[in-house]
């Protein structure tokens, strides 16, 4: 599974499923994206609203595990921010 959270809100959750080698396909009920691995120890992201539809390119910067405070305040602004650009990573 996945969870994706945005200024420590979670906002969506969903499974995940290799679609080829290092690419994974994520679902949820508000969205589907791909992700792309890479050699270099980092992954690759499209949102056709952002960098001119080119690729993100995410990177580990730390093996450490961070942890990080759920907040629980107005979750429902950024799902609608989701629910409004259902398709923003496709």
């Amino acid at each position: 599974t996945f969870v994706e959270y945005i200024d420590n809100v979670e906002v969506d959750r969903g499974t995940y499923e290799l679609k080829s080698e290092d690419v994974y396909l994520l679902k949820s009920e508000r969205q589907e994206f791909e992700i792309t691995l890479t050699k270099e120890d980092t992954f690759e992201i499209v949102i056709n609203q952002l960098n001119d539809k080119e690729p993100i390119q995410l990177r580990k910067v730390n093996s450490a595990p961070i942890l990080f405070e759920q907040v629980e305040d107005h979750p429902e602004e950024y799902i609608k921010l989701l629910e409004k650009n259902k398709s923003y990573m496709k």
